[in-house]
């Protein structure tokens, strides 16, 4: 059951350490939209919470209700824009 959240975590880690990698070889020169997508998709690391909240039955409805409402406020930001 927590495979999924195993290849998540190690998906995160590999992402950071390419974009570690990246920032070293660049000398810390603005590398363009690649080290700021690693950058948002490291950002991910939020969802892992999820994995602890899955146990506390109301916190999870709670945080369930939260990204629902945030996928719904992306949705209209997409069809306003």
């Amino acid at each position: 059951p927590d495979f999924g959240w195993n290849v998540f975590d190690v998906l995160v880690v590999s992402l950071g350490l390419i974009d570690f990698a990246s920032h070293a070889f660049t000398h810390g020169k603005a590398s363009g939209g690649v080290a700021t997508l690693f950058r948002i998709i490291r950002l991910l690391r939020i969802l892992r919470i999820f994995r602890i909240v899955r146990f506390l039955k109301q916190l999870y409805l709670l945080a369930y209700g939260l990204a629902e409402a945030a996928q719904a406020v992306f949705w209209v930001t997409i069809l306003m824009a």
